[in-house]
């Protein structure tokens, strides 16, 4: 009896050191999206390693002197959107990004969007996040 047990406690023990390896699935568009489903041809979302959004950011813009979207220290998760829209019959490239920033004194969420069709001065940039979905993800 005594060694049945050993070899239960031995066998849970080893169980529970298996490791699940978490999941990532493209993130919708914040809704009401003003853009149709099948507008979305390239994808990258970002998380925070830190659940407070410490040493994480996100900036996105269409020139360096004038960002549209600026998550600065506390950003704890961020998508950013290669889209194809249609403007009176043509093909249009554009950008969109949406973040959610936590507030660390109230611990509030709020979340963020921006939106550019200006590719030739488009630009993003991540600070302390990890690249969880998207080309180039692990």
């Amino acid at each position: 009896m005594r060694c049945l047990m050993l070899m239960a406690v031995s066998v849970a023990c080893s169980l529970s050191s298996i490791s699940v390896a978490e999941i990532y699935y493209p993130r919708p568009l914040p809704t009401p999206s003003p853009f149709p489903a099948n507008a979305i041809v390239g994808q990258w979302n970002y998380t925070c390693p830190n659940i407070k959004g410490v040493g994480c950011a996100l900036r996105f813009g269409a020139m360096q002197a004038a960002e549209l979207l600026n998550c600065n220290a506390g950003c704890i998760e961020a998508a950013v959107y290669l889209l194809v829209v249609n403007q009176n019959g043509q093909s249009v490239r554009a950008f969109a990004a949406t973040a959610i920033f936590l507030d660390a004194n109230t611990n509030r969420q709020y979340p963020l969007f921006a939106y550019t069709e200006n590719p030739r001065e488009f630009h993003w940039s991540v600070d302390g996040m990890n690249l969880v979905y998207g080309p180039n993800a692990p």
